[in-house]
């Protein structure tokens, strides 16, 4: 009696899960997928500069030479000594037919807040012979808040897609039943060449009081998207 009792209750049971699965499997929903983007202008700006000497009238221009002119740059633009960080020093030997010589040449990263404190720093760069410039970061202080807010833009996007096609239906829309993040990220890094990096030095040098943004520079863009679930009332 026993065991038929305990077989009777095992009976009881999976005949309740599966009715309860069945009920779930059976629920009206709708699966959408919502997505939001929005570009931001940096206020985290990493310029990297490369300066090494050189011969010049069979003399070698010397790093000490090279860097009084960058130091220049920076106090006529303000720049405080945490904004600007050497990143790399190194020294190359290379052979003359009299002599062995070393080249000396090192890296500087500057950090600006703003598009405007880079371009009035790169104008005073005319005289100074630096080998190598490119911007190596782009970046904003409330990153995380901007990613909420486009990331909550998504779901909300979502909810608005699957109102429409439930209503059009003749129903109504539900409670969700399951929001998954698809992300596509951000760019926040940017890497410019050379070339780009002398157009834009040019420009600022040939146009007094040229914008930022009439240069076209670079924004971050971010972008979300959301799967969806809703149920059907």
């Amino acid at each position: 009696m026993k065991h038929t009792k305990h077989l009777y209750t095992l009976i009881f049971v999976i005949v309740l899960a599966s009715t309860a699965y069945g009920q779930q499997d059976q629920q009206r929903y709708i699966e959408v997928t919502g997505s939001a983007e929005t570009e931001i202008t940096p206020d985290i700006i990493k310029l990297t500069l490369d300066l090494r000497e050189y011969e010049k009238n069979k003399k070698i221009v010397r790093l000490k030479e090279i860097e009084a002119g960058l130091f220049r740059a920076i106090e006529g633009s303000g720049l405080s000594e945490d904004k600007v960080v050497v990143t790399k020093a190194a020294s190359s030997a290379y052979s003359t037919r009299r002599k062995r010589n070393a080249i000396a040449s090192k890296s500087y990263e500057i950090t600006f807040s703003d598009q405007k404190g880079l371009l009035n720093f790169t104008s005073r760069l005319k005289n100074t012979d630096i080998s190598y410039m490119h911007i190596s970061y782009l970046g904003h202080s409330k990153m995380s808040e901007y990613r909420l807010k486009v990331k909550t833009e998504a779901v909300v996007a979502a909810r608005r897609k699957a109102t429409t096609m439930v209503e059009a239906a003749g129903a109504s829309l539900g409670h969700p039943l399951t929001i998954t993040e698809n992300n596509f990220g951000d760019s926040p890094y940017v890497s410019y060449n050379a070339g780009l990096s002398n157009s834009m030095l040019r420009v600022q040098q040939d146009s007094v009081g040229t914008e930022a943004d009439d240069i076209g520079f670079k924004k971050i863009k971010l972008r979300y998207q959301v799967n969806t679930r809703f149920a059907i009332d």
